[in-house]
């Protein structure tokens, strides 16, 4: 009797590929299915940690947010001395989250106030008197409504906007005859905008908001304009 080569406990060497003797059975790759299972959870972790991000950012942040917009009447070479202007455009901006809606106030620049630490004076000289801080607190004590943030917009400024957007169409109720209109260096032009349906560049889109002798600060905060019904 013969003595066996193995021992009852041993297996048989796995068969080497090729024939090549003393190699192991080289492993299978993962299957497709999962590899995909993999990604989408890789995914779905991903998502639910931005999730958790912007849930954190909305509970951090105010449900209400407002910006006060002004607009200097500051021309090119009072802007080079340093001159900030007064702010002839007054608009108070809010978003409310929680309803969700939001709003616009226009603020009128002859409004007579209280200015904090400059006494009596028109509501368009608080950014001029005393910067952005003091027109913000004399709105806010003005409208009952605290304001966070602000933004200054020059003419230069509207000219500029509204070209880069190629121009804005604006519906004019009534045809615009102004003889008396402001220039940049200090003379008056006369500027004539028909009614119906224009397509403003703008410099056009600035001498419409600006003009002031055809109707009044309150006919040009109203809609339709110039008090048509």
């Amino acid at each position: 009797m013969t003595t066996p080569d193995l021992q009852p406990t041993q297996r048989p060497p796995a068969a080497a590929p090729d024939g090549v003797p003393g190699q192991g059975a080289v492993a299978a790759p993962p299957s497709g299915p999962n590899v995909a299972g993999f990604i989408l959870r890789l995914l779905l972790i991903v998502l639910i940690l931005l999730g958790a991000v912007v849930a954190a950012a909305l509970l951090m942040t105010p449900t209400r947010e407002s910006v006060l917009i002004m607009g200097s009447d500051a021309r090119p070479d009072e802007i080079k001395l340093g001159v900030v202007g007064r702010t002839d455009t007054l608009l108070l901006f809010v978003a409310d989250r929680t309803t969700p809606r939001v709003a616009m106030v226009s603020v009128p620049r002859d409004l007579w106030v209280t200015i904090p630490g400059h006494g009596e004076e028109r509501i368009n000289a608080a950014y001029e008197l005393g910067g952005s801080q003091t027109a913000k607190q004399t709105v806010s004590n003005v409208l009952g409504q605290r304001v966070d943030r602000f933004a200054v917009v020059g003419l230069q400024g509207v000219r500029d906007v509204v070209d880069a957007l190629g121009g804005i169409d604006i519906t004019v109720a009534q045809a615009i005859h102004d003889d008396s209109y402001p220039t940049d260096d200090y003379g008056y032009q006369t500027v004539d905008i028909p009614a119906g349906r224009q397509h403003m560049d703008g410099d056009t889109a600035l001498k419409y908001a600006r003009t002031r002798h055809q109707d009044s600060d309150f006919g040009r905060k109203s809609w339709p304009p110039f008090g048509q019904r």
